[in-house]
């Protein structure tokens, strides 16, 4: 019997599957209605259902990328590799997916094209509120996206000698190993306990926005196993030795531990 976490999600990837060529059609007729008026010369209109028309086609577009690297996201996840700290020092990393993180980033750029060409038509109609509405909409999503800057975005959890690290969508925090606690996993996260009263603050770098999912839980650090290069019950096994284990964190960056968790290379790159 198939868990009901994995029917969840495959209701979702089938209503996403059918409600891609409904978006595309309904985009595609507007598309059809923007020439109609365009030819009647009706510009205002014209102008406007083709910016709804070009939003539908890129959300669906869109769809239909994500659920194609999905599927790669399975076949191919991103490994485990070893980088290097401002000190020099080699760090175990467990990355999240840049696929990810450029497909998000280039979604955003048709819909803000989109809300654009809207609140420009707005503005030379004599619309001024719409069009700065739209306008501030479409500077948003450029800057939620960062289409530019996947790499970085994408982050991962970090297992260094003295603390353990989270870098995701510009939101990061740290927290040294003398006040971690004890980790445990609950569904996809791996929610890490602090010692005594310790709370952590994460430090944010990017829009408020770009960032979909949780850093922390009522101040306890939350690591999130989904696009990332290791499971929930890998990240748990590997905190909570490195709690209990001095020697064990001082192996942390090493090729030994980078093989053990899946690394495709004993290599160390620069952080």
């Amino acid at each position: 019997m198939r868990p009901k976490g994995d029917l969840r999600r495959w209701r979702e990837r089938i209503a996403v599957w059918l409600g891609i060529p409904v978006l595309l059609a309904t985009g595609l007729l507007m598309l059809g209605a923007a020439v109609a008026f365009f030819d009647g010369g009706d510009d205002a209109k014209g102008w406007t259902t083709l910016s709804w028309g070009l939003m539908l086609v890129a959300m669906a577009e869109n769809a239909r990328r994500r659920e194609v690297q999905i599927r790669r996201f399975v076949r191919t996840p991103p490994r485990p590799r070893l980088e290097t700290d401002q000190a020099h020092r080699a760090v175990l990393v467990v990355p999240y997916d840049e696929r990810l993180a450029h497909l998000s980033g280039w979604a955003a750029v048709p819909l803000a094209g989109a809300l654009g060409v809207g609140g420009l038509v707005l503005a030379a109609t004599g619309r001024p509120a719409g069009a700065a509405v739209c306008l501030a909409l479409a500077w948003y999503l450029w800057m939620v996206g960062r289409p530019f800057q996947a790499a970085d975005l994408a982050g991962g959890v970090s297992f260094s000698a003295d603390a353990l690290a989270f870098r995701r969508d510009g939101v990061s925090w740290s927290v040294p190993w003398s006040d971690v606690g004890m980790g445990w996993v609950h569904g996809p996260y791996v929610h890490v306990q602090l010692a005594g009263d310790r709370r952590v603050r994460p430090k944010r770098t990017l829009v408020a926005g770009r960032f979909r999912g949780r850093a922390t839980i009522a101040g306890q650090p939350l690591l999130d196993e989904r696009w990332l290069g290791a499971d929930a019950e890998t990240l748990c096994r590997l905190v909570n030795r490195a709690v209990k284990d001095q020697r064990f964190r001082q192996a942390l960056g090493s090729a030994e531990m980078l093989a053990a968790v899946g690394g495709g290379s004993a290599g160390v790159t620069s952080g």
